[in-house]
């Protein structure tokens, strides 16, 4: 019955179109990683440069993730040139290359009338898309132009889907009672990660508060415990994850005022599972404090979540 969390540990595989900077070099890497994971994982996965097997791996782990950055980064270089590339061709010039390839049995060109003016040759009728495009995307200088009711109506459609959203499905339960989903920048799982590896653990946390909840009791395999919430008791109670539990509330001690521990220590599950998902808290914390508890929360539910499902 591990499903519920297992569902964020699936691996994803590889798409070509949405991966086009995966080139031969990165394979090759890739490959090599893996197999020196391998290798170190089927040798009892000893950690210590130490070991022969951690430190090849760890060596190729890098090398990997550099190759992966430089071909991204090449790739991106050759699309933004191609797009300037592309920005700056001759219009007029592209049209007669292209006439000069097409077959025609005839001379006869479509017609289009822009701004009571018609245009007959592919040199025109090109022109004038150009402009009528231009004009689309070009930001409204007319006094008559009301740019405050058009944010206002973009922004209560926003609010209008949202909660169309957050009313029609039940998965999202925990999330609105986690989150103040009237607020348009609610999330604050959103607002905590500042670099790559927390937007990750934040993406985690994100699909953790979305997991549809069980309906019917669950006999655990690791405690004997009945539960009818797998997340719930994977962090709250089960005894596969006491030991990262009985360390976040030593750390929680040790780092913020006992009266944030004392709230911890008197909630029920679920409510403490919700703190632990990105809840505010009733003890007052500033930005900083709030920063660092919020970054102690996720990494011990990703830590317990993990060690269940093992």
């Amino acid at each position: 019955m591990n499903h519920v969390i297992i569902l964020v540990y699936q691996p994803r595989m590889l798409r070509a179109k949405t991966n086009p900077f995966w080139t031969v070099d990165v394979r090759a890497a890739h490959k090599h990683e893996r197999e020196m994971r391998r290798i170190w994982v089927c040798e009892g996965r000893s950690r210590g440069r130490q070991h022969q097997s951690y430190s090849n791996y760890k060596d190729a782990k890098r090398q990997f993730r550099n190759t992966l950055q430089n071909a991204c980064d090449s790739y991106l270089q050759r699309t933004y040139q191609d797009i300037d590339d592309a920005a700056g061709c001759d219009i007029r010039l592209f049209m007669k290359l292209v006439s000069k390839q097409r077959p025609r049995k005839n001379k006869v060109y479509p017609e289009i009338v822009y701004k009571d003016q018609m245009y007959k040759d592919p040199v025109g009728v090109a022109e004038a898309f150009s402009r009528y495009y231009s004009d689309v995307f070009k930001p409204k200088n007319d006094k008559n132009f009301n740019n405050d009711n058009v944010i206002r109506v973009e922004n209560d459609k926003q609010l209008q889907l949202r909660s169309d959203r957050t009313n029609s499905d039940s998965d999202i339960d925990r999330f609105k009672t986690i989150h103040d989903v009237s607020h348009p920048d609610a999330a604050t799982v959103w607002k905590f990660p500042e670099n790559r590896q927390e937007l990750q653990l934040a993406r985690f946390i994100a699909k953790l508060t979305v997991v549809p909840r069980q309906t019917e009791n669950v006999t655990c395999e690791h405690c004997g415990r009945q539960y009818n919430d797998l997340l719930s008791h994977a962090l709250c109670s089960c005894v596969k994850t006491e030991f990262y539990r009985n360390i976040l509330f030593q750390v929680v001690l040790d780092n913020f005022h006992i009266n944030l521990s004392t709230e911890l220590a008197s909630y029920d599950e679920e409510t403490l599972t919700q703190i632990l998902l990105g809840r505010k808290s009733q003890t007052t914390l500033n930005p900083p404090d709030l920063k660092h508890f919020l970054f102690i929360c996720f990494t011990y539910v990703k830590a317990s979540a993990s060690a269940y499902v093992k």
